[in-house]
C-alpha cells in the first residue's frame, strides 16, 4: 500500500511538473507591474508589520490599496531572493499549486473518500488547463494562497471533528487566519463550516451548543477581517462599476460559463467575452439559471451527504467574488477553490466505475494525460504579453479590453502602427470608456498626428470629464503648443478633480519650470511629494530642476531615490550615470546602467539606447576598449541618437580600432 502511494504521489508531481512548469518561462503581466515590479514597498524587509498594517503597500498606486499582506510579504521575500526575476516568483506560484494539490487530497482522504479516489481528485486539481492562470500569473497568487488556506482549515476541522487532538482544531483557525490575510473571498470559510455541521451528521462530540461554540471564533475573524477592510469596499461599492441587481443576472449567467470552462477547457483566455446582463428578462440569463439549477438540483436529489456538502463549497467558493461588482465579469482564477470540491465530487462518482474494468482506466489515465497537454500548452501563452494578449484577441475579439491590451504589447514592442489598429477597435467596441480613447490618444501622439491624439483625449473627457489622464495629457499637449492659458485650465481642472494627487502638482511643477518658475517650480514638487514621497516621477522632475540649476548633489540624490523606488527608470539611471561619469566615477556610472538593462532583460523589454551610449563610455574611461566598442556598436546600430552623438560615437570606434590593431 504504501508503495502505491508513492507511485501515485510521484505521478501527481510528474503531471503536474509537465503541465505546469512552462510557466518559469514566463513573466510579469498586467496588475503584476504595479504590484511588484514598480512596487517600492517591496524592496526592504526592516518593517515586515507594514504589510499587516497599511493596504497601501499592496501596489504602486495608492488608489489600487489592497488588504493582502501575506501575498504582499511572499512578493518581498522573493524580491529580498531573487530581485524581480519572474522565474522566483512564479516559482513561489508553483509551490503555492502544489500545497493546494495536497490539500485536495488530504481534504478527501479527511471526507472519508479511498485514497485512490482522493489521488484522483488531486491529479484532476492539479492539470485542469482552467487552474493554469494561478501559476502564470504572478498577481493570481492571492487565490492559490487564499484557497490553500481554506482548504488545509476545512481538513483540520474535520480532522478535529472526527475526534483527533486539539490541536486540528487550532490549525484550521491558523490556516483561515493565513486564507483571510491572503484575499477576502476566504470569509466564505465560516459559512462553508455551518453547512458542513447542517449536513454531514452529528458526532458524539457535536451537540448543538458546541457547534456554535466551536464555530464562533471562525465567524469572529471572519467578521473583524470584513471590518478592517470596510473602508476599501465602502469605497468600491460606493462607486460601483455596475447596478448591484445587474451584476446579478450577469453572474447568473455567468454561471453556466464557468461550467462550460470546466467541462470543456478549449477556448480560455486571459480575458473573455461576456457582456453584462442589464435584465432577468434575458434569454441567456433564463437559460443559463435554468440550467444550473437543474443541474443542482439533480445532484442533490442523487447525492451523498458528503457529495451535497462539497457543491455547497463549491457555490460558496464563487460567491464572494460574484456579489461585488468589478471590471472583469468572469475570470477563470475564480474558479480555482471551486473546481477542488468539484473534483472531489468527480473523482469519488468515477472511482467506482474506473477500478472495474482497464478500458475505464485507461480512459481515466488518457484524460488526465489530455487535461496535462493543455495545460502544458496554456503555459505557452503566457510566454509575453504579446503572445497572452493576442491569444485573447483571438479567442475574444469582442472584448475591448483584449483588443486594448494587445494594443498596450504591440506599443511596448515599438509596433505602434499595429498598437493603433488594436486600440481603434477597442474604441469601436467600448466607445463609451474613457481608456479606450486616452490609449489611442497616446498611440496616435506617437505616430505624430497629434491634432488627433487631441481629439482622442477629449473624447476621453467627453465619458467622464474627471478622467485624470487626459486632462494631464491635453494640458501637456497645450503646453507645448505654448497655449498657457489652456494649459492652466487643465491643470485648474485636474486639480479640482483630484487636489491630493501627487501626480498634478508634479505637472504643475513642470509647467512652472518651463515658465521660468523655478522657486514656485520647486515648491509645487515638495508638495506632491508630501502627498506621495514614493511617487517615482517627481523626483526624476525635482532631480532635472536641481540639475539644471547647478544644484548636482541635490539631482544626484533625488535620482538616486528614484532608481531605489523603480530600478528600471531609464531617465532616472541615465542622468545619475551621466554625473557619475562627470565626477571621474566610471565604475558607478557602469554599475547603474548595466542595473537598468539587467532589468530590461528580465521584463522582457527592449530597454532604451541611450544608456548602452553611457554604458560604452564608462568602459571606454576605465579602458576596457573591447568591451566599449561592443556597447558602442548597439548604440549605434539602434540609431536613436542625435546625428551629432552618433558622428562622435563612429570616430571614437574608429580610434578604438586602430589602437587595438
Amino acid at each position: 500500500m504504501m508503495r502505491q502511494r508513492a507511485i501515485a504521489v510521484f505521478v501527481i508531481l510528474g503531471a503536474l511538473l509537465f503541465a505546469h512548469a512552462g510557466a518559469l518561462h514566463s513573466g510579469f503581466h498586467y496588475d503584476d507591474i504595479h504590484s511588484v515590479v514598480e512596487n517600492p514597498k517591496l524592496r526592504s524587509l526592516i518593517s515586515p508589520t507594514t504589510f499587516f498594517t497599511d493596504p497601501t503597500t499592496f501596489s504602486a498606486r495608492p488608489e489600487r490599496a489592497m488588504f493582502r499582506p501575506l501575498v504582499v510579504l511572499s512578493y518581498a521575500v522573493t524580491y529580498a531572493v531573487a530581485d524581480l526575476a519572474p522565474w522566483a516568483h512564479l516559482f513561489v506560484n508553483l509551490l503555492a499549486h502544489v500545497v493546494g494539490v495536497a490539500a485536495v487530497c488530504a481534504l478527501a482522504l479527511a471526507l472519508m473518500l479511498p485514497w485512490t479516489a482522493a489521488a484522483g481528485a488531486a491529479v484532476l486539481f492539479a492539470v485542469h488547463p482552467v487552474n493554469s492562470e494561478v501559476v502564470n500569473y504572478v498577481s493570481s497568487r492571492s487565490e492559490s494562497f487564499a484557497a490553500g488556506g481554506m482548504l488545509l482549515a476545512l481538513w483540520g476541522y474535520l480532522r478535529w471533528r472526527a475526534g483527533a487532538d486539539i490541536r486540528w482544531y487550532v490549525l484550521s483557525l491558523i490556516a483561515f487566519g493565513l486564507a483571510l490575510t491572503s484575499k477576502a473571498t476566504a470569509v466564505a470559510l465560516p459559512v462553508m463550516l455551518v453547512a458542513l455541521e447542517a449536513l454531514l451528521p452529528a458526532t458524539s462530540l457535536s451537540s448543538p451548543r458546541r457547534r456554535a461554540l466551536v464555530l464562533l471564533p471562525f465567524l469572529v475573524a471572519g467578521g473583524a477581517h470584513l471590518w478592517i477592510v470596510a473602508g476599501f469596499a465602502a469605497r468600491s461599492l460606493g462607486h460601483p462599476v455596475r447596478p448591484l441587481l445587474e451584476q446579478i443576472w450577469t453572474q447568473l449567467k455567468a454561471a453556466s460559463y464557468y461550467l462550460h470552462l470546466l467541462v470543456v477547457p478549449t477556448r480560455l483566455s486571459v480575458e473573455h467575452d461576456f457582456a453584462v446582463a442589464h435584465t432577468p428578462a434575458n434569454v441567456v440569463v433564463l437559460l443559463s439559471a435554468a440550467l444550473v439549477v437543474s443541474v443542482m438540483a439533480l445532484i442533490w436529489r442523487l447525492a451523498s451527504r458528503r457529495n451535497r456538502l462539497l457543491l455547497c463549497w463549491a457555490v460558496l467558493a464563487v460567491v464572494p467574488a460574484s456579489i461585488v461588482p468589478l471590471n472583469v465579469l468572469v475570470n477563470e482564477h475564480r474558479l480555482y477553490l471551486a473546481s477542488a470540491f468539484l473534483f472531489i465530487v468527480l473523482s469519488a462518482a468515477l472511482w467506482s466505475h474506473m477500478r472495474r474494468t482497464l478500458v475505464r482506466r485507461a480512459a481515466a489515465v488518457l484524460l488526465i494525460a489530455l487535461l496535462a497537454i493543455l495545460s502544458h500548452q496554456r503555459s505557452r501563452v503566457w510566454d509575453t504579453e504579446h503572445s497572452l494578449w493576442g491569444d485573447a484577441v483571438a479567442h475574444s475579439p469582442y472584448a475591448y479590453r483584449a483588443h486594448m491590451h494587445f494594443g498596450g504589447a504591440l506599443e511596448a514592442e515599438g509596433d505602434i502602427v499595429g498598437a493603433l489598429d488594436r486600440y481603434r477597435r477597442a474604441v469601436e467596441l467600448q466607445p463609451d470608456v474613457p481608456e479606450t480613447h486616452y490609449n489611442l490618444g497616446n498611440a496616435l501622439r506617437l505616430t505624430g498626428h497629434i491634432s488627433q491624439a487631441r481629439q482622442s483625449w477629449e473624447r476621453s473627457l467627453q465619458q467622464d470629464p474627471t478622467f485624470l489622464e487626459s486632462l494631464l495629457n491635453l494640458a501637456a499637449f497645450h503646453q507645448q503648443a505654448g497655449d498657457w492659458e489652456q494649459t492652466w485650465e487643465f491643470l485648474r481642472r485636474a486639480e479640482a478633480a483630484y487636489p491630493q494627487s501627487a501626480e498634478v502638482w508634479r505637472r504643475k511643477g513642470l509647467a512652472l519650470r518651463l515658465n521660468g518658475a523655478g522657486a514656485q517650480a520647486e515648491t509645487a514638487f515638495l508638495h506632491a511629494l508630501e502627498l506621495d514621497p514614493d511617487w517615482v516621477e517627481t523626483h526624476f522632475s525635482i532631480g532635472n530642476l536641481y540639475h539644471n540649476e547647478g544644484r548636482l548633489g541635490d539631482a544626484a540624490r533625488h535620482y538616486t531615490i528614484a532608481l531605489q523606488l523603480r530600478p528600471a527608470h531609464h531617465g532616472a539611471a541615465y542622468n545619475l550615470a551621466d554625473l557619475r561619469l562627470r565626477e571621474g566615477d566610471a565604475e558607478a556610472a557602469e554599475r547603474i546602467c548595466r542595473s537598468t538593462l539587467r532589468l530590461d532583460a528580465l521584463r522582457h523589454t527592449s530597454g532604451q539606447s541611450k544608456l548602452f551610449y553611457l554604458l560604452a563610455r564608462a568602459l571606454d574611461a576605465q579602458g576596457r576598449s573591447a568591451d566599449a566598442l561592443i556597447n558602442y556598436g548597439v548604440f549605434l546600430h539602434a540609431g536613436n541618437g542625435p546625428a551629432s552623438v552618433l558622428t562622435e560615437v563612429q570616430s571614437r570606434m574608429e580610434q578604438l580600432k586602430a589602437s587595438n590593431r
